[in-house]
């Protein structure tokens, strides 16, 4: 019955599987659609993989895996941008080319922990509410706009 089940998941979630040493069938979940991710995304899936290995598990297995990491990785694009933006209306550029360069690597290294941060708050967040969901028909309604409602 459970082969059934995971036969039934990679035809329609396209989740690869292997099997193991005692002939069952196991997904595959830890590089699972990696190639089409981000930078971000990625760092998103890893930072998920040490926080809570059996919430990526259960993300991977609700089908919600590739679109949630893109949503996580638009929204640390857009808290990076935001903070970039912000930070050069405010910052008068030096003149001097070094001290330019100097100024504009501290902009960027702002922008990318702003990033970072929206990935940990973000994976945090999804992490506990993969967690109080009952089943996988309701992991599969996750979206990041549920966020902000809570």
């Amino acid at each position: 019955m459970s082969i059934m089940k995971l036969e039934y998941a990679e035809d329609i979630y396209d989740i690869p599987y292997e099997e193991d040493r005692n002939g069952l069938l196991n997904p595959k979940f830890r590089n699972y659609g990696r190639k089409d991710m981000t930078p971000l995304e990625r760092k998103a899936v890893d930072l998920m993989n040490e926080l809570d290995p059996t919430a990526l598990d259960m993300v991977n297995i609700s089908g919600l895996y590739l679109r949630i990491w893109k949503e996580i990785g638009k929204k640390a694009e857009k808290a990076r941008n935001s903070t970039a933006r912000s930070l050069l209306a405010k910052t008068s550029l030096s003149r001097d080319y070094s001290e330019s360069v100097s100024q504009r690597t501290e902009i960027d290294m702002a922008a990318q922990e702003a990033a970072w941060e929206s990935l940990r708050t973000s994976v945090a967040w999804l992490a506990a509410e993969v967690r109080s969901r009952a089943n996988m028909s309701e992991i599969q309604k996750i979206s990041m706009s549920l966020m902000t409602k809570n």
